[in-house]
């Protein structure tokens, strides 16, 4: 119940700030992308279908280019389009497609396409007859606005379900993991706890590094994906939770451990919550020390009777 409703606000506050970030560049992207579109096609250009065959109203092979926006917005040059959208050639063939430099060909009976680097046939089957102009291809895109419109709340209903499944879903199996170390931590801090609480232990101590890495999501950080820094927090903070449990001694282990930590840390993050950990366990070292001084006995003195 802690998780689920720890993984609602964290999905809810990731999913605000992203959405945030990222809507108003989505917007552009969609205006830009539909006017492209519309400007690729050209002006007098005529595709009719009839009785199964399609003919186009310029000699072929005819080319409709890629616009020059599209490529140069892509900085990987492996990402770019080629040259040409579409080639509409009867006679085209597979061994021409290369040459032809485009991303679709049009030959009499297949649609040639390059996806992912290779190349797809589809064959042209119960083509629907008439004719697509300028203004009717114009009128079918337009007619997606509505579609569009909506696309900004499929888009921000995406983020929140990839984020609660992440903060839920993959934290909840990741907890076992953590849980499988904090087992062999007390193993060597020897308070009696069982999985179940060391389970619960390693969730509740998840709360801060949760918050941290809210933040960073929110914030578009992503630097620090690729280091177990979350992981290492995670540990070290419900570690100091078994410890308050430990005897001196077993303390004493639990401190060395994380001074090997400090020896070679993945982050300043990692570095300092194991420092603020050794400090709290140096603190509790000497409270259990000072509780150890004995008060002084009192002796009973012999009652003298007359």
């Amino acid at each position: 119940k802690y998780l689920a409703v720890l993984a609602f606000v964290a999905t809810v506050v990731a999913t605000g700030f992203t959405s945030f970030r990222t809507m108003p560049g989505l917007n552009k992207v969609i205006y830009e992308q539909k006017n492209m579109i519309l400007e690729a096609y050209p002006a007098d250009f005529e595709i009719s279908v009839k009785d199964g065959k399609w003919s186009i109203n310029k000699p072929e092979p005819f080319y409709i280019k890629t616009p020059s926006k599209i490529n140069a917005e892509v900085k990987d040059a492996e990402l770019r389009l080629p040259e040409n959208l579409i080639v509409f050639d009867k006679k085209g063939t597979i061994n021409e497609f290369d040459n032809r430099n485009t991303l679709m060909m049009l030959n009499e009976s297949n649609l040639l396409a390059k996806n992912k680097g290779n190349l797809e046939v589809y064959p042209l089957k119960d083509l629907p007859e008439g004719t697509l102009t300028k203004q009717a291809f114009t009128d079918k895109v337009k007619s997606l606005d509505k579609f569009f419109e909506f696309m900004p709340f499929i888009v921000v209903l995406g983020f929140g379900i990839s984020f609660f499944l992440y903060f839920f879903v993959y934290r909840l199996i990741y907890l076992v993991f953590v849980a499988i170390t904090l087992f062999i931590v007390n193993m060597i801090v020897k308070p009696d706890f069982d999985f179940k609480d060391l389970y619960r232990i390693g969730l509740h101590a998840m709360t801060i590094p949760l918050v941290i890495e809210v933040i960073l999501k929110s914030a578009g950080v992503g630097f620090m994906d690729n280091l177990p820094w979350f992981y290492l927090i995670n540990v070290i903070i419900a570690v100091f939770v078994m410890v308050k449990a430990a005897k001196i001694e077993d303390l004493n282990e639990a401190k060395n451990v994380l001074n090997s930590v400090l020896q070679d840390p993945f982050s300043n993050a990692v570095a300092t919550e194991a420092q603020k950990q050794i400090d709290k366990i140096d603190a509790e070292i000497k409270l259990r020390e000072e509780k150890k001084v004995e008060t002084p006995e009192v002796t009973a003195q012999p009652v003298i009777t007359d």
